[in-house]
Parts: structure tokens; C-alpha cells; sequence
């Protein structure tokens, strides 16, 4: 009994800790940051910075993750999940029909640009090669360059936007290409085309 005390009320520092760190500000970080330089902690400093620099990139997580659509066609959307790792993040949203038919959209992006920005070029440039490949075929999504791909029964458009891939595939049921084609055209390309490319 008094373990699971312990460990409860441990639970709720931890939650509160992790809470108040949810709700300060990137300016509030930085001035911490500034502070402790000034009293000679630099340790402290970066540490600050480090976690001003993960609340950028949940600004810029969120930021993406509006631009997937609520719904399309007949298509309505789940939840958002978002994920980071390494610096990547990944937003992505599952769409449902009437009939049963699941279409995923997820955009995979770097909140730094460290990095991915290359291996995003050299995406787009791969791109140039499997486009002769069989099952694969190029078409047109809002003035960019996209690949459909139907290998192994799948089903998928995949397209390079500034410093972003976004994936369209099909994850249940036999949805035609134009409910793919749909969903790619539904996503705010616009807006994604101007995050930053680095």
C-alpha cells in the first residue's frame, strides 16, 4: 500500500512537471535561457534552448497538421497522430467511406530541415527513375509532380513538397485512384510549400 502511494504520487509530479513544461512559451524558454547565461550557467542555458527548440517543433508539428483535411469526397477523417523521432515528424490522419474503404494521408517532415531537406532531394530525384518502372505512373496534383503506385496491390501517390513528403495510400477495402487523387488534392499544398527548405 504505501509503494503504490509513493509511486501515485510520484506519477503526479512527473504529470505536473511534464504539464508546466507543455505551458511555457518558446519566448518564456529563451529568456530563461538569456538569464542563465547572464548569471554564468551555461549548462542551464542550453538545456533551456533545447526545450525552446522542441516547442518550435511542436509549433511546426501542429502547424502541419492542420493542413490535413477534416474530410473529403465521402471520405471523413479520424484523429490526427503525430510522432517525432530524430528530429523527423510525421502527421497522418486514416479517412473512412460509407463502404468501408480506408485511405491514410501523412506528411513526413523535418522540423530543423537538418538533413531531411537532402534525403527529401534525393527523393524527388528517385522520383525521376521509378517513374519508368511498371505500376508506376506519373500524374498531376496541383502543378506538382506525384507518383501513383500500384506494385504488390497497393496503392499509393507519393509527392515531394519543399522540405515535406506527402504519402496517400490506400490501408483497407478497394478505393478507386480518383478517391486517392482526391485526397492528395484536399491537403494544403499551398501552405506546405512555404515552410521552410533547407
Amino acid at each position: 500500500m504505501k509503494n503504490k502511494i509513493i509511486f501515485l504520487f510520484t506519477a503526479f509530479l512527473l504529470t505536473s512537471y511534464n504539464s508546466s513544461l507543455a505551458e511555457e512559451s518558446f519566448e518564456e524558454l529563451v529568456n530563461r535561457a538569456l538569464k542563465l547565461k547572464s548569471e554564468g550557467n551555461i549548462a542551464g542555458a542550453l538545456e533551456e534552448l533545447n526545450w525552446a527548440k522542441k516547442s518550435l517543433e511542436k509549433i511546426q508539428a501542429d502547424k502541419v497538421s492542420s493542413f490535413l483535411p477534416e474530410k473529403f469526397g465521402n471520405y471523413v477523417g479520424g484523429k490526427t497522430e503525430s510522432s517525432n523521432a530524430f528530429g523527423v515528424t510525421v502527421n497522418e490522419k486514416t479517412y473512412k467511406d460509407s463502404a468501408g474503404n480506408e485511405i491514410k494521408i501523412s506528411i513526413t517532415g523535418s522540423g530543423s530541415g537538418e538533413g531531411f531537406g537532402a534525403f527529401v532531394g534525393m527523393a524527388a530525384g528517385m522520383s525521376g527513375f521509378m517513374t519508368n518502372q511498371p505500376g508506376i505512373e506519373t500524374i498531376r496534383i496541383k502543378n506538382q509532380r506525384a507518383m501513383y503506385d500500384t506494385n504488390g496491390g497497393t496503392q499509393k501517390i507519393t509527392l515531394t513538397v519543399q522540405n515535406s513528403i506527402l504519402n496517400i495510400e490506400k490501408t483497407s477495402g478497394s478505393p478507386k485512384k480518383e478517391d486517392l487523387i482526391a485526397a492528395a488534392e484536399a491537403v494544403n499544398i499551398d501552405e506546405l510549400s512555404k515552410l521552410p527548405n533547407k
